[in-house]
Protein backbone atom coordinates (compact mmCIF):
# COMPACT_ATOMS: atom_id res chain seq x y z
CA UNK A 1 0.00 0.00 0.00
CA UNK A 2 1.31 3.71 -0.80
CA UNK A 3 1.85 5.69 2.26
CA UNK A 4 2.01 8.94 2.17
CA UNK A 5 3.56 11.07 5.02
CA UNK A 6 3.36 14.68 5.96
CA UNK A 7 6.10 15.80 8.32
CA UNK A 8 5.25 19.03 10.24
CA UNK A 9 7.72 20.16 13.43
CA UNK A 10 6.42 22.81 15.38
CA UNK A 11 7.42 24.93 18.68
CA UNK A 12 8.08 23.09 21.47
CA UNK A 13 10.20 22.69 24.58
CA UNK A 14 12.59 19.95 25.57
CA UNK A 15 11.30 16.25 24.26
CA UNK A 16 11.81 12.51 25.24
CA UNK A 17 14.28 12.95 22.53
CA UNK A 18 16.65 15.11 24.57
CA UNK A 19 17.47 12.17 27.40
CA UNK A 20 19.13 10.11 24.06
CA UNK A 21 21.52 12.96 23.93
CA UNK A 22 24.61 11.13 25.54
CA UNK A 23 27.87 12.10 23.18
CA UNK A 24 30.07 15.32 22.66
CA UNK A 25 29.56 17.50 19.64
CA UNK A 26 30.99 20.41 17.90
CA UNK A 27 30.78 23.55 19.91
CA UNK A 28 29.53 22.29 23.30
CA UNK A 29 26.63 20.64 21.30
CA UNK A 30 25.57 17.48 22.02
CA UNK A 31 25.14 13.76 19.35
CA UNK A 32 23.56 10.83 19.56
CA UNK A 33 25.62 8.02 17.41
CA UNK A 34 23.79 5.35 15.44
CA UNK A 35 24.94 1.65 16.15
CA UNK A 36 27.29 1.79 14.09
CA UNK A 37 29.98 3.23 11.54
CA UNK A 38 29.22 2.24 7.52
CA UNK A 39 31.00 2.47 4.42
CA UNK A 40 30.29 4.99 1.55
CA UNK A 41 27.73 3.20 -0.87
CA UNK A 42 28.62 2.64 -4.27
CA UNK A 43 26.70 4.24 -6.98
CA UNK A 44 25.08 3.06 -9.97
CA UNK A 45 27.03 2.69 -13.06
CA UNK A 46 26.58 5.86 -14.97
CA UNK A 47 24.99 8.03 -12.15
CA UNK A 48 25.74 11.23 -11.54
CA UNK A 49 27.38 11.22 -7.51
CA UNK A 50 25.08 14.29 -6.60
CA UNK A 51 21.84 12.85 -8.99
CA UNK A 52 18.97 12.33 -6.61
CA UNK A 53 18.38 9.26 -9.60
CA UNK A 54 21.32 7.99 -8.23
CA UNK A 55 19.13 6.65 -5.40
CA UNK A 56 15.16 6.09 -5.25
CA UNK A 57 13.91 9.74 -4.56
CA UNK A 58 17.00 11.12 -3.09
CA UNK A 59 15.77 14.57 -2.32
CA UNK A 60 19.69 16.15 -1.77
CA UNK A 61 18.71 19.74 -2.59
CA UNK A 62 16.36 22.65 -2.37
CA UNK A 63 13.27 21.64 -4.62
CA UNK A 64 15.06 18.24 -6.01
CA UNK A 65 17.49 19.88 -8.14
CA UNK A 66 19.88 22.70 -9.04
CA UNK A 67 17.67 24.81 -11.48
CA UNK A 68 14.95 24.66 -8.55
CA UNK A 69 12.25 22.99 -10.86
CA UNK A 70 10.58 21.48 -7.70
CA UNK A 71 9.54 18.09 -9.84
CA UNK A 72 9.29 14.96 -8.61
CA UNK A 73 8.83 11.59 -10.29
CA UNK A 74 6.34 9.58 -8.06
CA UNK A 75 5.19 6.63 -10.38
CA UNK A 76 2.20 5.18 -7.77
CA UNK A 77 1.38 9.03 -6.76
CA UNK A 78 -2.00 9.30 -9.48
CA UNK A 79 -4.26 11.80 -9.24
CA UNK A 80 -6.90 9.13 -8.30
CA UNK A 81 -5.27 8.00 -5.82
CA UNK A 82 -4.40 10.81 -4.36
CA UNK A 83 -7.25 11.97 -3.57
CA UNK A 84 -8.32 9.62 -0.40
CA UNK A 85 -4.95 10.61 1.51
CA UNK A 86 -5.80 9.86 4.86
CA UNK A 87 -3.34 10.30 8.53
CA UNK A 88 -1.78 7.44 10.01
CA UNK A 89 -1.35 7.55 13.64
CA UNK A 90 1.30 5.35 13.90
CA UNK A 91 3.90 7.61 12.35
CA UNK A 92 5.18 10.01 15.00
CA UNK A 93 7.86 12.18 15.49
CA UNK A 94 8.91 15.24 17.26
CA UNK A 95 12.50 17.87 17.40
CA UNK A 96 13.37 20.58 19.38
CA UNK A 97 12.86 23.95 17.66
CA UNK A 98 11.40 25.63 14.92
CA UNK A 99 12.11 24.65 11.08
CA UNK A 100 11.87 26.73 8.08
CA UNK A 101 14.39 24.80 6.00
CA UNK A 102 12.61 22.16 3.63
CA UNK A 103 13.44 18.73 4.62
CA UNK A 104 16.21 16.48 2.68
CA UNK A 105 15.78 12.42 2.28
CA UNK A 106 18.14 9.66 1.80
CA UNK A 107 17.10 6.14 0.84
CA UNK A 108 20.26 4.25 2.66
CA UNK A 109 20.99 6.83 5.34
CA UNK A 110 21.69 5.73 8.95
CA UNK A 111 22.02 2.06 9.44
CA UNK A 112 21.74 1.63 5.52
CA UNK A 113 17.55 2.73 6.68
CA UNK A 114 15.72 4.93 4.68
CA UNK A 115 16.47 8.99 6.30
CA UNK A 116 14.72 12.46 6.57
CA UNK A 117 16.58 15.30 7.82
CA UNK A 118 15.75 18.05 9.02
CA UNK A 119 17.38 21.27 10.99
CA UNK A 120 15.75 23.86 13.40
CA UNK A 121 16.10 27.29 14.58
CA UNK A 122 17.78 26.19 17.92
CA UNK A 123 20.78 24.60 15.67
CA UNK A 124 19.38 21.07 16.10
CA UNK A 125 20.10 18.48 13.40
CA UNK A 126 17.98 15.19 13.14
CA UNK A 127 18.07 12.57 11.24
CA UNK A 128 14.44 10.67 11.09
CA UNK A 129 13.54 7.22 10.04
CA UNK A 130 11.24 6.87 7.27
CA UNK A 131 9.45 4.10 8.66
CA UNK A 132 8.87 5.41 12.57
CA UNK A 133 9.60 8.66 12.72
CA UNK A 134 12.37 7.41 15.53
CA UNK A 135 15.26 9.46 15.84
CA UNK A 136 18.41 8.03 14.24
CA UNK A 137 20.75 10.80 15.43
CA UNK A 138 20.64 14.42 16.70
CA UNK A 139 23.03 16.87 17.06
CA UNK A 140 23.06 20.20 18.45
CA UNK A 141 25.76 22.51 16.98
CA UNK A 142 25.75 25.61 19.31
CA UNK A 143 23.91 27.75 21.06
CA UNK A 144 21.98 30.45 18.40
CA UNK A 145 21.33 33.92 18.91
CA UNK A 146 17.80 34.40 21.33
CA UNK A 147 17.24 37.90 19.24
CA UNK A 148 15.34 38.82 22.63
CA UNK A 149 16.20 43.09 23.19
CA UNK A 150 18.08 43.19 19.82
CA UNK A 151 17.52 46.64 17.66
CA UNK A 152 17.86 44.40 14.10
CA UNK A 153 17.10 41.05 13.16
CA UNK A 154 14.43 40.26 15.50
CA UNK A 155 11.82 38.15 12.98
CA UNK A 156 12.77 34.95 13.84
CA UNK A 157 13.41 33.62 17.38
CA UNK A 158 15.65 32.65 18.46
CA UNK A 159 17.89 32.54 14.98
CA UNK A 160 19.80 29.02 13.77
CA UNK A 161 19.78 27.21 11.05
CA UNK A 162 17.20 29.12 8.51
CA UNK A 163 18.29 28.13 5.15
CA UNK A 164 17.85 24.53 3.52
CA UNK A 165 21.37 22.39 3.73
CA UNK A 166 22.53 20.58 0.98
CA UNK A 167 23.71 16.63 1.03
CA UNK A 168 26.30 15.53 -0.62
CA UNK A 169 26.15 11.90 -1.47
CA UNK A 170 30.01 11.14 -2.72
CA UNK A 171 30.80 12.28 1.06
CA UNK A 172 27.70 11.35 2.85
CA UNK A 173 27.90 15.12 4.51
CA UNK A 174 25.16 17.13 5.00
CA UNK A 175 26.01 20.96 4.72
CA UNK A 176 24.42 23.88 6.50
CA UNK A 177 24.82 27.33 7.86
CA UNK A 178 24.16 28.13 11.71
CA UNK A 179 23.80 31.22 13.44
CA UNK A 180 25.92 31.10 16.75
CA UNK A 181 24.63 33.88 19.32
CA UNK A 182 26.76 35.52 20.99
CA UNK A 183 25.60 34.85 24.65
CA UNK A 184 23.83 38.07 25.28
CA UNK A 185 20.74 37.88 22.55
CA UNK A 186 22.65 38.74 19.61
CA UNK A 187 24.86 37.46 16.75
CA UNK A 188 28.13 36.31 17.20
CA UNK A 189 28.91 34.85 13.43
CA UNK A 190 27.60 32.35 11.15
CA UNK A 191 29.28 29.31 10.59
CA UNK A 192 29.37 26.83 7.52
CA UNK A 193 28.98 22.71 9.10
CA UNK A 194 29.23 19.81 7.32
CA UNK A 195 28.01 16.73 9.14
CA UNK A 196 28.38 12.54 8.51
CA UNK A 197 24.70 11.71 7.58
CA UNK A 198 25.49 8.50 9.06
CA UNK A 199 26.12 9.63 12.92
CA UNK A 200 26.00 13.81 12.69
CA UNK A 201 30.22 13.83 13.22
CA UNK A 202 31.24 17.24 12.07
CA UNK A 203 33.90 16.55 9.31
CA UNK A 204 37.58 17.88 8.82
CA UNK A 205 37.89 21.83 8.55
CA UNK A 206 34.85 22.62 9.63
CA UNK A 207 32.78 24.65 10.74
CA UNK A 208 33.93 27.27 8.53
CA UNK A 209 33.40 30.94 10.04
CA UNK A 210 32.26 33.22 7.75
CA UNK A 211 32.79 36.20 9.83
CA UNK A 212 35.25 38.64 8.26
CA UNK A 213 35.76 37.51 5.01
CA UNK A 214 36.19 40.05 2.53
CA UNK A 215 34.95 41.60 -0.91
CA UNK A 216 34.84 44.81 -2.97
CA UNK A 217 36.77 45.85 -0.09
CA UNK A 218 33.84 45.48 2.53
CA UNK A 219 33.58 42.91 5.16
CA UNK A 220 31.29 40.73 5.67
CA UNK A 221 29.72 41.48 9.15
CA UNK A 222 27.80 38.78 10.70
CA UNK A 223 25.74 40.71 12.54
CA UNK A 224 23.34 42.00 9.79
CA UNK A 225 23.19 39.50 7.55
CA UNK A 226 20.84 36.57 7.81
CA UNK A 227 21.07 33.27 6.11
CA UNK A 228 17.54 32.21 4.68
CA UNK A 229 18.15 31.14 0.89
CA UNK A 230 18.79 27.50 -0.21
CA UNK A 231 22.65 26.11 -0.64
CA UNK A 232 23.93 24.68 -3.65
CA UNK A 233 27.13 22.52 -4.11
CA UNK A 234 28.65 22.37 -7.80
CA UNK A 235 31.92 21.00 -9.01
CA UNK A 236 33.06 20.54 -5.46
CA UNK A 237 31.82 24.24 -4.40
CA UNK A 238 29.42 25.19 -2.07
CA UNK A 239 27.58 28.38 -2.75
CA UNK A 240 26.25 29.86 0.50
CA UNK A 241 23.67 33.25 0.06
CA UNK A 242 23.07 35.84 2.52
CA UNK A 243 21.08 38.80 2.31
CA UNK A 244 19.05 41.09 5.75
CA UNK A 245 16.95 40.49 8.39
CA UNK A 246 13.39 41.33 8.60
CA UNK A 247 12.65 45.21 7.68
CA UNK A 248 16.28 45.10 6.00
CA UNK A 249 18.05 46.57 9.28
CA UNK A 250 22.03 47.81 9.43
CA UNK A 251 24.40 47.77 6.85
CA UNK A 252 23.98 44.21 5.19
CA UNK A 253 24.64 43.43 1.49
CA UNK A 254 23.85 40.29 -0.63
CA UNK A 255 27.18 38.04 -0.31
CA UNK A 256 27.92 34.62 -1.62
CA UNK A 257 30.30 32.30 0.11
CA UNK A 258 32.15 29.88 -1.73
CA UNK A 259 33.53 26.69 0.46
CA UNK A 260 35.37 24.21 -1.44
CA UNK A 261 34.25 21.37 -0.10
CA UNK A 262 37.70 19.10 0.07
CA UNK A 263 39.71 22.28 0.95
CA UNK A 264 37.49 24.86 3.12
CA UNK A 265 40.73 26.75 4.22
CA UNK A 266 40.14 28.75 1.06
CA UNK A 267 36.90 29.79 1.51
CA UNK A 268 35.81 32.78 -0.18
CA UNK A 269 33.45 35.32 -1.09
CA UNK A 270 31.57 38.11 -3.36
CA UNK A 271 29.26 40.72 -2.56
CA UNK A 272 27.26 42.65 -4.70
CA UNK A 273 28.51 46.37 -6.25
CA UNK A 274 26.66 48.95 -3.50
CA UNK A 275 24.99 47.81 0.24
CA UNK A 276 21.55 46.16 -0.08
CA UNK A 277 20.25 44.07 -2.58
CA UNK A 278 20.27 40.48 -0.30
CA UNK A 279 19.83 37.45 -1.48
CA UNK A 280 17.53 36.01 0.33
CA UNK A 281 14.67 34.24 -1.33
CA UNK A 282 13.97 30.60 0.07
CA UNK A 283 15.39 28.65 -3.15
CA UNK A 284 19.09 30.66 -2.86
CA UNK A 285 21.47 29.60 -5.13
CA UNK A 286 20.34 27.98 -8.42
CA UNK A 287 22.69 26.50 -11.43
CA UNK A 288 23.06 24.99 -14.51
CA UNK A 289 26.14 23.05 -14.11
CA UNK A 290 28.65 25.74 -15.15
CA UNK A 291 27.33 28.72 -13.68
CA UNK A 292 25.20 29.68 -10.62
CA UNK A 293 22.16 32.53 -10.28
CA UNK A 294 20.50 34.43 -7.95
CA UNK A 295 17.85 37.13 -8.02
CA UNK A 296 18.44 40.46 -5.34
CA UNK A 297 15.89 42.65 -3.84
CA UNK A 298 15.79 46.16 -2.97
CA UNK A 299 19.27 47.58 -2.97
CA UNK A 300 21.30 51.05 -2.65
CA UNK A 301 23.11 53.05 -5.39
CA UNK A 302 26.25 52.34 -6.10
CA UNK A 303 27.01 56.23 -7.10
CA UNK A 304 24.79 58.49 -7.15
CA UNK A 305 21.97 57.08 -9.22
CA UNK A 306 23.67 54.11 -10.68
CA UNK A 307 22.37 50.55 -10.73
CA UNK A 308 24.41 48.85 -7.81
CA UNK A 309 23.45 45.09 -8.19
CA UNK A 310 19.29 45.49 -6.59
CA UNK A 311 16.41 43.73 -8.59
CA UNK A 312 18.37 41.50 -10.84
CA UNK A 313 18.94 38.37 -11.82
CA UNK A 314 22.93 38.29 -11.35
CA UNK A 315 25.16 35.26 -13.22
CA UNK A 316 28.40 33.95 -11.75
CA UNK A 317 31.44 31.88 -12.79
CA UNK A 318 31.84 28.79 -10.33
CA UNK A 319 34.65 31.27 -8.81
CA UNK A 320 32.52 34.32 -8.22
CA UNK A 321 33.70 36.19 -11.09
CA UNK A 322 31.12 38.41 -12.13
CA UNK A 323 31.87 40.36 -15.15
CA UNK A 324 29.44 42.74 -14.92
CA UNK A 325 28.79 43.32 -18.24
CA UNK A 326 24.86 43.41 -19.71
CA UNK A 327 25.28 39.39 -20.16
CA UNK A 328 26.02 38.95 -16.50
CA UNK A 329 22.87 40.24 -15.06
CA UNK A 330 18.99 41.96 -15.61
CA UNK A 331 17.42 44.22 -14.22
CA UNK A 332 14.22 45.76 -15.15
CA UNK A 333 14.43 49.43 -16.61
CA UNK A 334 12.61 50.82 -13.36
CA UNK A 335 14.49 49.36 -10.86
CA UNK A 336 14.86 52.24 -8.75
CA UNK A 337 11.20 52.63 -8.34
CA UNK A 338 11.02 48.71 -7.41
CA UNK A 339 13.80 50.28 -4.30
CA UNK A 340 11.49 52.91 -3.26
CA UNK A 341 8.72 50.57 -3.16
CA UNK A 342 10.64 47.53 -1.31
CA UNK A 343 9.24 45.83 -4.03
CA UNK A 344 11.80 43.03 -4.42
CA UNK A 345 12.92 41.06 -8.07
CA UNK A 346 14.60 38.36 -5.81
CA UNK A 347 11.45 37.40 -3.18
CA UNK A 348 11.43 33.95 -5.42
CA UNK A 349 15.06 33.65 -6.41
CA UNK A 350 16.17 32.50 -10.13
CA UNK A 351 14.54 29.48 -11.59
CA UNK A 352 16.09 27.45 -14.70
CA UNK A 353 13.86 26.71 -17.50
CA UNK A 354 14.53 25.19 -20.89
CA UNK A 355 11.68 24.70 -23.19
CA UNK A 356 11.86 21.76 -25.47
CA UNK A 357 11.15 23.82 -28.78
CA UNK A 358 13.06 26.64 -27.99
CA UNK A 359 17.00 26.92 -28.86
CA UNK A 360 17.89 29.08 -26.14
CA UNK A 361 18.19 28.29 -22.22
CA UNK A 362 15.90 30.59 -20.05
CA UNK A 363 15.84 32.66 -16.17
CA UNK A 364 12.67 33.09 -14.70
CA UNK A 365 12.30 35.42 -11.83
CA UNK A 366 9.03 36.59 -9.95
CA UNK A 367 8.98 40.02 -8.27
CA UNK A 368 7.25 41.91 -5.64
CA UNK A 369 5.22 43.67 -8.02
CA UNK A 370 3.14 41.07 -9.48
CA UNK A 371 5.13 40.80 -12.56
CA UNK A 372 7.02 37.45 -14.26
CA UNK A 373 10.02 38.23 -16.27
CA UNK A 374 11.52 35.11 -18.55
CA UNK A 375 15.02 35.78 -20.09
CA UNK A 376 17.80 34.42 -21.58
CA UNK A 377 20.34 33.14 -19.19
CA UNK A 378 23.26 32.99 -21.70
CA UNK A 379 22.39 36.26 -22.06
CA UNK A 380 20.55 38.13 -18.97
CA UNK A 381 20.69 41.60 -21.13
CA UNK A 382 21.51 44.30 -18.48
CA UNK A 383 18.69 46.93 -17.59
CA UNK A 384 15.90 46.86 -20.04
CA UNK A 385 12.41 46.44 -20.86
CA UNK A 386 10.19 43.47 -22.45
CA UNK A 387 10.45 42.90 -25.89
CA UNK A 388 14.33 42.73 -27.28
CA UNK A 389 16.81 39.99 -27.01
CA UNK A 390 14.52 37.31 -26.02
CA UNK A 391 12.88 39.22 -22.43
CA UNK A 392 9.17 38.31 -21.60
CA UNK A 393 7.32 40.20 -18.83
CA UNK A 394 3.58 39.99 -17.80
CA UNK A 395 2.12 41.22 -14.56
CA UNK A 396 0.46 37.93 -13.34
CA UNK A 397 -0.23 39.10 -9.75
CA UNK A 398 -2.07 41.97 -8.24
CA UNK A 399 0.81 41.69 -5.37
CA UNK A 400 3.45 40.06 -3.96
CA UNK A 401 4.77 37.17 -5.45
CA UNK A 402 6.93 35.49 -2.85
CA UNK A 403 8.48 31.59 -1.83
CA UNK A 404 10.03 29.25 -4.54
CA UNK A 405 8.14 28.76 -7.27
CA UNK A 406 7.85 24.93 -9.80
CA UNK A 407 8.04 24.35 -12.67
CA UNK A 408 6.98 21.19 -15.15
CA UNK A 409 6.52 20.21 -18.79
CA UNK A 410 3.84 17.75 -20.08
CA UNK A 411 2.33 17.07 -23.77
CA UNK A 412 0.79 20.42 -23.38
CA UNK A 413 3.84 22.56 -22.93
CA UNK A 414 6.05 23.72 -20.16
CA UNK A 415 4.53 25.79 -16.90
CA UNK A 416 5.53 27.63 -13.83
CA UNK A 417 3.36 27.47 -10.58
CA UNK A 418 3.84 30.46 -8.16
CA UNK A 419 2.37 31.63 -5.17
CA UNK A 420 1.22 34.98 -3.84
CA UNK A 421 1.57 36.58 -0.64
CA UNK A 422 -1.19 36.89 1.30
CA UNK A 423 -4.28 39.26 -0.34
CA UNK A 424 -2.28 38.77 -4.03
CA UNK A 425 -4.68 37.37 -6.69
CA UNK A 426 -3.89 36.41 -9.95
CA UNK A 427 -4.43 38.35 -13.14
CA UNK A 428 -6.00 37.52 -16.26
CA UNK A 429 -7.09 34.21 -14.80
CA UNK A 430 -9.87 31.97 -16.91
CA UNK A 431 -13.83 33.00 -16.12
CA UNK A 432 -15.10 31.71 -12.90
CA UNK A 433 -11.14 31.38 -11.37
CA UNK A 434 -9.44 32.98 -8.74
CA UNK A 435 -6.84 33.28 -6.11
CA UNK A 436 -3.22 33.01 -5.06
CA UNK A 437 -2.14 30.27 -6.71
CA UNK A 438 -1.15 30.98 -10.14
CA UNK A 439 0.30 28.54 -13.33
CA UNK A 440 1.00 30.15 -15.98
CA UNK A 441 2.76 28.79 -19.85
CA UNK A 442 5.74 30.00 -21.25
CA UNK A 443 6.09 29.52 -25.17
CA UNK A 444 9.00 30.46 -27.16
CA UNK A 445 8.86 32.32 -29.88
CA UNK A 446 10.90 35.29 -31.16
CA UNK A 447 10.79 36.53 -27.79
CA UNK A 448 8.69 33.93 -25.37
CA UNK A 449 5.24 34.41 -23.90
CA UNK A 450 3.91 34.16 -20.25
CA UNK A 451 -0.20 33.47 -20.55
CA UNK A 452 -2.24 32.79 -17.29
CA UNK A 453 -3.82 29.45 -17.79
CA UNK A 454 -5.23 28.84 -13.89
CA UNK A 455 -6.13 30.49 -10.86
CA UNK A 456 -6.64 28.63 -7.23
CA UNK A 457 -7.09 29.68 -3.74
CA UNK A 458 -4.81 28.08 -1.22
CA UNK A 459 -6.56 29.89 1.45
CA UNK A 460 -2.93 29.76 3.54
CA UNK A 461 0.61 30.21 2.12
CA UNK A 462 3.38 28.05 0.72
CA UNK A 463 6.12 26.65 -1.62
CA UNK A 464 4.18 24.53 -4.36
CA UNK A 465 6.02 21.59 -5.88
CA UNK A 466 4.45 19.51 -8.76
CA UNK A 467 4.16 15.65 -8.37
CA UNK A 468 4.08 13.67 -12.04
CA UNK A 469 4.00 9.66 -12.51
CA UNK A 470 6.66 9.33 -15.49
CA UNK A 471 8.02 13.18 -15.40
CA UNK A 472 4.96 14.73 -17.78
CA UNK A 473 1.83 12.66 -17.14
CA UNK A 474 -0.54 12.58 -14.00
CA UNK A 475 1.07 16.16 -12.67
CA UNK A 476 -0.13 17.44 -9.31
CA UNK A 477 0.44 20.92 -7.92
CA UNK A 478 0.85 20.69 -4.12
CA UNK A 479 0.84 23.22 -1.59
CA UNK A 480 0.85 23.15 2.67
CA UNK A 481 -1.29 26.26 3.18
CA UNK A 482 0.20 28.09 6.32
CA UNK A 483 -2.49 30.50 7.40
CA UNK A 484 -5.95 30.11 7.28
CA UNK A 485 -6.47 25.81 6.74
CA UNK A 486 -3.21 24.65 7.45
CA UNK A 487 -3.99 21.81 5.18
CA UNK A 488 -2.34 19.59 2.33
CA UNK A 489 -4.55 20.40 -0.91
CA UNK A 490 -3.59 19.42 -4.55
CA UNK A 491 -4.48 20.04 -7.66
CA UNK A 492 -4.31 18.97 -11.28
CA UNK A 493 -1.07 20.94 -12.65
CA UNK A 494 -2.60 21.36 -16.36
CA UNK A 495 -6.42 22.28 -15.45
CA UNK A 496 -6.42 24.00 -11.62
CA UNK A 497 -9.51 20.93 -10.88
CA UNK A 498 -8.84 20.26 -7.02
CA UNK A 499 -7.29 16.88 -6.48
CA UNK A 500 -7.01 16.82 -2.94
CA UNK A 501 -9.04 19.03 -0.39
CA UNK A 502 -7.31 18.42 2.70
CA UNK A 503 -9.49 15.68 4.13
CA UNK A 504 -11.27 15.51 7.50
CA UNK A 505 -10.57 16.37 11.01
CA UNK A 506 -7.90 13.73 11.42
CA UNK A 507 -5.80 15.58 8.87
CA UNK A 508 -5.80 19.19 10.26
CA UNK A 509 -2.27 20.36 10.31
CA UNK A 510 -0.56 23.03 12.42
CA UNK A 511 1.88 25.54 13.05
CA UNK A 512 2.91 25.79 9.35
CA UNK A 513 4.81 28.68 8.39
CA UNK A 514 4.79 30.78 4.87
CA UNK A 515 7.89 29.50 3.70
CA UNK A 516 7.35 26.04 3.85
CA UNK A 517 7.86 23.62 1.02
CA UNK A 518 7.30 19.89 0.56
CA UNK A 519 9.76 17.43 -0.57
CA UNK A 520 7.95 13.66 -2.32
CA UNK A 521 10.03 10.61 -1.99
CA UNK A 522 8.49 6.94 -2.70
CA UNK A 523 5.15 8.27 -2.83
CA UNK A 524 5.18 10.42 0.45
CA UNK A 525 5.15 13.79 0.76
CA UNK A 526 7.06 15.53 3.63
CA UNK A 527 6.83 19.07 4.87
CA UNK A 528 8.00 20.65 7.74
CA UNK A 529 6.99 23.24 10.40
CA UNK A 530 7.04 23.88 13.77
CA UNK A 531 7.31 20.63 15.78
CA UNK A 532 4.82 17.94 14.69
CA UNK A 533 5.12 14.57 12.56
CA UNK A 534 2.14 13.16 10.64
CA UNK A 535 1.62 10.64 8.38
CA UNK A 536 -1.11 9.80 5.23
CA UNK A 537 -1.93 7.12 3.67
CA UNK A 538 -4.93 6.27 0.91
Amino acid sequence: MLLVLIVVAASCGRTPLDVLDDGAAADGGTVTPPDSSLPDVALPDGASPNDAAAGPADVIEHHNASTRAGLYVQPGLTRKLAASLKRDPEFSAKVTGDIYAQPLYIHDGPNRHGALYVVTETNDVYALDETSGAVAWHVNVGAPAAMQGVACGGGIKPLGITGTPYIDRPSRTIFFDAVHGDGAGGIDTHKVHSLSIDDGTERAGFPVDVKGLTSNGVAFDPVVQNQRGALALVRGTLFVPYGAHPGDCGGFRGWIVAVPIAAPANTHAWTTPAPAAGIWAPSGVSSDGARIFVATGNGSAADGDLWGGGEAILRLSLDLDWGGTSSDYFAPSNWAALDARDADLGACGALLVDLPSAPNAFAVALGKDGYAYVVDRDNLGGIRDAGPQGLASAQVMTGDIEVAPATFTTDAGTFVTMHGQVGAQGTSCPPGQSGDLVTVQITADVVPKIKTVWCQDTQGHGSPIVTTTDGRAETIVWVASAGTTNRLHGWNAETGALVYAGGGDAEQLHDLQRFSTLIAVGGRLVVAGFGEVFAFRP
